[in-house]
């Protein structure tokens, strides 16, 4: 979920430097995964005047990649980015006391990570694209100033 995510609107995507440019997000958009034994949630978020369009566009990205598919290229340059992302998780023990003490309560293991790594593939990230970021599991909140 979380390389679909950077794919989809991570700062190198297409979706989120377009939709920059524009003004249509701003710096504040940020994509969250939290993964569970029972449940997976992949969550945008950020400030816009226009959400609804957000939402739309989002939708419209992710069909655009259902469609055409991911390229192999990016496919790879976002895979290798989060290998690099994880061995940087090293350099702060805090971080690594915090990996280990969720791998013990999600019966995992840190030293897992290279063969799940070694294990996703362009096909199986296309499946999930598929089966998962469909428009019947996706809501839109929307948090509004109050009037004064």
């Amino acid at each position: 979920l979380t390389l679909i995510a950077k794919i989809l609107a991570g700062r190198s995507s297409m979706f989120y430097n377009d939709n920059y440019k524009t003004g249509l997000i701003n710096d504040t958009f940020s994509k969250d995964i939290m993964t569970e034994e029972a449940f997976s949630v992949v969550s945008f978020a950020g400030e816009s005047d226009e959400p609804k369009l957000v939402k739309e566009k989002l939708m419209e990205c992710i069909e655009v990649y259902r469609s055409k598919g991911i390229a192999q290229e990016e496919f790879t340059r976002i895979k290798n980015a989060y290998f690099g992302s994880f061995i940087r998780k090293f350099n702060s023990v805090e971080t690594v006391g915090n990996m280990l003490c969720k791998g013990f309560l999600n019966d995992s293991d840190l030293t897992d990570f290279p063969e799940i790594y070694n294990s996703i593939s362009l096909e199986s990230l296309m499946q999930v694209l598929s089966e998962v970021f469909i428009e019947e599991n996706c809501v839109l909140s929307v948090v509004n100033p109050l009037e004064s």
